[in-house]
């Protein structure tokens, strides 16, 4: 039997531009998924939505209006966490998914098993700048080391990277985002603060090039 996966979802006053991540996630469906869509924005893609929950595949949560990625990620994982999927692939509204963003994602969910340490597999992002690195603190700032090293996993034929610090766009093991959160007052700022205290609990991070999603870039308009 295939562990179950949510797909965390966040999205932000870009309605169209969710409609079109929504769709690439739909065209590249799994059984095993479910779409957990946390809106902090005005709940007006209800209908669209609820089309969705219909169908039995996704779970529309409007959110309070900028209550913040933080906490609209916790909620989910929560709810995830409830309904016992054992791994959260993490994602936003920003985020294309592509054949090759699900393809291996039953050599992901090896990988996190046979490495008990490590609770995120982070995933490639197309025209986004990478952001694996190393962390530490000096002077009481962060510093990010970068880690040229990319070593094939012979269990899985995954190439990985270890590193403390990933884009948002992974797959991690749901017990550890419980353990570690994101923290609810930081609406901006979050990324480095979450990494930070995943690796101060104890958890490792690593990174492959052969799981791909595509960044689109997209400002709501002034």
């Amino acid at each position: 039997m295939k562990p179950k996966i949510a797909i965390i979802y966040t999205t932000f006053l870009r309605d169209e531009l969710a409609k079109r991540t929504i769709k690439s996630i739909l065209d590249n469906w799994r059984d095993d998924f479910v779409l957990l869509i946390g809106d902090q924005g005005h709940p007006i893609k209800s209908a669209f939505c609820e089309e969705l929950h219909t169908k039995g595949c996704s779970d529309y949560m409007p959110l309070p209006f900028d209550c913040g990625v933080s906490m609209a990620r916790n909620i989910l994982i929560k709810k995830a966490a409830i309904a016992g999927f054992d791994y959260c692939i993490l994602t936003a509204d920003s985020i294309e998914f592509l054949p090759q963003t699900i393809e291996k994602i039953d050599l992901a969910i090896d990988f996190l098993d046979l490495h008990p340490t490590v609770g995120i597999l982070g995933f490639d992002l197309k025209d986004r700048i990478a952001w694996e690195y190393y962390m530490d603190i000096q002077d009481g700032n962060f510093v990010l080391t970068k880690n040229n090293s990319i070593e094939k996993d012979e269990a899985t034929g995954l190439y990985i990277k270890k590193c403390d610090i990933c884009r948002q766009f992974f797959i991690a093991k749901t017990k550890t985002l419980q353990q570690v959160q994101w923290d609810n007052n930081l609406k901006t700022a979050d990324h480095e603060d979450f990494f930070w205290r995943y690796k101060q609990a104890g958890y490792q991070v690593a990174w492959t090039h052969n799981i791909v999603g595509k960044y689109i870039d997209c400002k709501p308009a002034e």
